[in-house]
Order: C-alpha cells, then sequence, then structure tokens
C-alpha cells in the first residue's frame, strides 16, 4: 500500500513538474494529484510498526472503502485478532472479539491513538484534501 501510493504520488509529482512548465497554477496541479488520489472502492493489507519503549510492536490489517464515507479495517496479527473498526459517513464503531461487543467511538475516543499507536482513530479514517 505505501509503495503504491509513493508511486502514485511520485508521478503526480513529476506531472506536476511537467504541468508547471506548460504554465498551470499550484491550485490546478493540487486538484490533478487529488483526482490521481480519489477511489470508487479501495482494498488494502498494511501492517503497522509501533514502537513503545525499547519494543517494536507489529499490526497486520486488511481493510476496504467505498470512497470516504464507507470503510472496515479488520486487524489480522494474533494478538488482535477479528478486531474490526467500521467507519459509516461520521460514525466509527470498534468491535473487539474478546469483549464481545461493538462501541462507538466519539468525542475524545476519536481523538486517542488507534491500537497503541501515535495515528488518532480519526486520522486513519479520513482522507483530507490537499487543497
Amino acid at each position: 500500500m505505501k509503495k503504491t501510493r509513493i508511486f502514485i504520488l511520485s508521478l503526480s509529482l513529476l506531472a506536476a513538474v511537467a504541468a508547471v512548465g506548460l504554465g498551470f497554477s499550484a491550485a490546478e496541479i493540487l486538484r490533478a494529484v487529488e483526482r490521481n488520489e480519489e477511489f470508487t472502492t479501495l482494498y488494502y493489507e498494511a501492517r503497522m510498526e509501533i514502537q513503545v519503549g525499547g519494543r517494536r510492536v507489529t499490526k497486520t490489517m486488511r481493510g476496504c472503502a467505498q470512497g470516504n464515507e464507507k470503510g472496515l479495517v479488520e486487524f489480522t496479527n494474533p494478538r488482535d485478532l477479528g478486531t474490526r473498526i467500521l467507519k459509516i459517513g461520521d460514525d466509527l464503531w470498534l468491535y473487539s472479539p474478546t469483549a464481545e461487543e461493538e462501541v462507538r467511538l466519539s468525542g475524545d475516543m476519536l481523538r486517542q491513538g488507534m491500537m497503541g499507536s501515535d495515528i488518532s482513530y480519526q486520522d486513519a479514517l479520513e482522507y483530507e484534501h490537499l487543497t
């Protein structure tokens, strides 16, 4: 996922450099980069490494999304196996198989670190435009 995003961003930047030479404005270039990042549906598998003191914790996950309105992330590493995060519109839900219940995340909970990382739940499941 990270390599693909870097590749797309690199191609977008090369196109932007070419566009500057053709007289495009900065706003037009940013809109072109954003168009290259838009998707209707998306599936991905990812790994997140979290440094906690002197040890490293690895979380693996797979996810899918439909635009910026619907998304699902399921953790696949042994310790968090089956933990899921669901986003529908502005609502974010967390399901933990050990607790066998779902919890709606809201307010301050959205700003907490996802699964012990520095990335908040809100940051992880939102996309902000460059413009």
